[in-house]
């Protein structure tokens, strides 16, 4: 992202303090820098998507370990609590 935003800064910086670009240049050089950060972006957004989907894969494998650790003591039940939504280990 910081990468992205010195080059948007410099070709800015270039044009209009310098004006040593062409209009044509200036507008083909901030489009690839546009479509730089759209192609980021995306893959920024895959990976997020992708980490979601391992995070909520380990939630429930802990939720069903927790869960089995108390299947064998008689006296204690672990219940799903719509009010707050949560397990909660409740004695019998």
């Amino acid at each position: 992202m910081k990468k992205l935003h010195r080059e948007t800064k410099k070709v800015v910086t270039t044009k209009f303090e310098r004006d040593e670009m062409s209009q044509e240049k200036f507008t083909q050089k901030t489009e690839n820098i546009r479509d730089n950060y759209q192609s980021l972006e995306q893959i920024m957004l895959k990976e997020k998507d992708q980490m979601l989907k391992i995070m909520e894969f380990n939630h429930g494998q802990y939720v069903r370990e927790f869960i089995k650790n108390f299947e064998s003591i008689s006296d204690v039940k672990i219940v799903w609590s719509s009010d707050d939504t949560r397990y909660r280990a409740a004695r019998m």
